[in-house]
């Protein structure tokens, strides 16, 4: 049967196993790109410096380095997905160790102070909506 290259190109997205896998690693990379916003954030937040910042990136970018020939040699010898779940997971207990060193540093988050801060049209009146309405006139302002 012969397909046309437009045919052949989108024939790999009929495969459910590929869009299950496209899927987790789009939310992956979605949710570590995401960890990495609020690190830095929570950072800045508390310094209130750029230069704890470039320290951040530091800390993050010489064990990143200076594992790479450890992984591989990992990566060759075990299976790679169970690296992978465990690689995951220690990426969730971490991400709620910090959730959780936030919430205690912070007096605690109750479920109100959720609520208004994820859901956050401009016309309701929590964190978000006033962050971005001054954001909205301030983009008016100053173009």
């Amino acid at each position: 049967m012969n397909r046309s290259p437009d045919a052949q190109i989108t024939a790999v997205f009929e495969l459910p196993d590929f869009r299950r896998l496209l899927f987790a690693v789009a939310s992956t990379t979605l949710a570590s790109r995401a960890l990495a916003v609020v690190v830095g954030y929570q950072v800045y937040a508390i310094t209130k410096s750029p230069f704890a910042l470039g320290y951040l990136g530091l800390v993050e970018a010489i064990p990143a380095l200076g594992l790479a020939l450890y992984g591989g040699h990992i990566a060759d010898r075990y299976d790679r997905r169970s690296i992978l779940r465990i690689t995951l997971a220690a990426l969730v207990i971490c991400a709620a160790a910090i959730a959780g060193i936030a919430a205690v540093s912070t007096g605690g988050l109750s479920l109100a102070a959720l609520t208004s801060w994820y859901s956050s049209p401009a016309s309701r009146g929590g964190l978000p909506s006033r962050r971005f309405r001054r954001g909205k006139h301030r983009s008016f302002r100053q173009p």
